[in-house]
């Protein structure tokens, strides 16, 4: 019994972790409430869960605010783009659903695998710009670099949130709960996982001109 309550045991290391998910994502929701502050926000959710993955000291809200409040220009901006560019995507496939031919078909295929590699970008996006202070032309320069260069991460990042989002919506009854829980901070968990592979392997090459964050 004393085991199971000390501090460095494997399951209190466990409910640390999820109570951090949970705490952090109902934070990260709350600062998304004007939509137009998400690209901040979700770049600040992302700056925590990189510190919690390298097992730094983590004051959560500290941490969390002050990379919001560093990135809600160059943050608002990336999302102000890249939504831009998910409802072009999602106004021409609607239009193509009126279309019942082969090449339309063809093209609604096309559509959707843009809409994948736009999400993989975007989250790659939103890490770098975590992670490295830099102007938003280099983000979106970085993060496709990594989504060409590292394209199996890039993948799997994004399939693991469609996936997760996908269950949340087929049983949105029962799952709601959980989406407001950790639906935005596990699967970002995961990609922050994969994007820290990256950076590691990103780091060893760095432009010496470039800034990593503390």
């Amino acid at each position: 019994m004393h085991k199971f309550f000390d501090p460095d045991s494997p399951m209190m290391q466990f409910f640390s972790l999820l109570f951090d998910l949970v705490f952090l994502n109902v934070l990260t929701l709350l600062f998304c409430l004007p939509l137009v502050t998400a690209g901040a926000s979700i770049t600040a959710m992302d700056y925590v869960l990189l510190h919690i993955i390298r097992g730094d000291d983590t004051h959560l809200v500290g941490k969390f605010v002050a990379s919001f409040k560093k990135n809600l220009k160059r943050g608002t901006g990336i999302w102000l783009i890249l939504a831009a560019l998910a409802v072009l995507i999602g106004f021409d496939f609607v239009l193509l659903l009126s279309i019942h031919t082969s090449v339309s078909a063809i093209l609604r295929i096309v559509l959707l695998a843009l809409l994948v590699l736009l999400l993989a970008f975007s989250m790659l996006s939103f890490a770098h710009l975590s992670r490295y202070d830099i102007r938003i032309g280099e983000v979106m320069k970085n993060a496709l670099f990594s989504l060409l260069g590292y394209f199996p991460y890039a993948l799997l990042m994004a399939a693991a949130a469609l996936l997760f989002w996908f269950i949340i919506v087929s049983f949105y009854k029962r799952m709601m709960i959980f989406a407001f829980l950790c639906g935005l901070t596990l699967p970002g968990y995961l990609a922050m996982q994969l994007c820290n592979r990256i950076f590691q392997k990103l780091e060893g090459t760095a432009d010496k001109n470039e800034t990593e964050r503390n």
